[in-house]
């Protein structure tokens, strides 16, 4: 989960159409939920491939 504070914008829609585009460029499976009431911009990104914890131990970077 994403959260990002865009601090009270009034183009909303615009950035929602900007995000959106440059998601498609980098994510097969995403989801935009959108600014909540509080101005909050919500989004998700479908995780990809072996988890972080995995690869630190790997690396014995943790235990």
């Amino acid at each position: 989960m994403v959260i990002i504070d865009f601090l009270k914008s009034t183009k909303n829609e615009k950035l929602l159409e900007e995000i959106d585009l440059s998601l498609k460029k980098y994510f097969k499976t995403y989801t935009i939920y959108g600014f909540t009431k509080m101005g909050l911009f919500e989004l998700s990104i479908k995780r990809r491939g072996e988890s972080l914890r995995k690869k630190l131990k790997e690396k014995e970077l943790i235990n």
